[in-house]
């Protein structure tokens, strides 16, 4: 009879560690379940800057790329001592620096696409391309940043002249032409503001990368 008992005994401890083995297998899938969710509510955030960036880059190329208006220049004539308005067509190719915003802003909706494409067919990146995502993303952002300075300078001088040298601003006989390059422009400073953050978030996905290998 107490060999019986012991058997039983015995059965109830197997059992007790049955149940303990499957409690602590629940537990452990209870904590990593937030961490996935996590995992995964990063990958749509990026997902999200992504599609952001590739919209205001191509908004801002086709806004400043159809930019064109018939106005009137004033020219002065000696003999006549009296101006004389003469109809020219004002469009975005007559300035470098315009023409370098439109090149920006293709460059940039390439490359948000091209990595869009990559977040969503790779599921987990590499170090070594998160070093090119990074990489990529700042070298975007530093494109972008340098053509929209570079054209609001030209856009300051067009709407409010140089006095100085005798620069007459021209911004109210071309309003709709000014208007349509600074709407380009904000346009082009939002995308550079996505593509600091993409920056940010690689950078981030990276070092805690390495953090997690060591």
């Amino acid at each position: 009879m107490m060999k019986v008992n012991g058997y039983e005994d015995t059965e109830l401890q197997v059992e007790g560690h049955v149940q303990g083995l499957q409690l602590k297998r629940l537990d452990d899938g209870s904590k990593q379940k937030p961490a996935v969710a996590a995992g995964s509510t990063k990958a749509w955030n990026i997902i999200a800057l992504r599609v952001v960036a590739i919209v205001l880059s191509i908004a801002g190329l086709v806004v400043m790329d159809t930019d064109e208006q018939l106005g009137r220049t004033p020219l002065y004539i000696p003999y006549l001592n009296s101006d004389m308005n003469i109809p020219k067509k004002a469009y975005y190719s007559l300035f470098t620096s315009f023409k370098y915003l439109v090149w920006a802003n293709a460059v940039a909706a390439v490359v948000a696409l091209v990595q869009l494409i990559i977040v969503v067919a790779i599921s987990r990146q590499s170090k070594a391309g998160g070093w090119i995502t990074l990489l990529v993303d700042q070298a975007v952002a530093y494109v972008l940043l340098a053509a929209a300075a570079s054209s609001t300078e030209v856009a300051y001088v067009a709407k409010h002249g140089i006095t100085y040298i005798g620069w007459n601003e021209q911004c109210s006989n071309y309003h709709r032409f000014c208007m349509r390059v600074g709407i380009s422009l904000v346009l082009t400073y939002m995308a550079t503001l996505v593509f600091a953050i993409l920056t940010l978030m690689s950078a981030h996905r990276l070092f805690s990368l390495q953090s997690t290998k060591g």
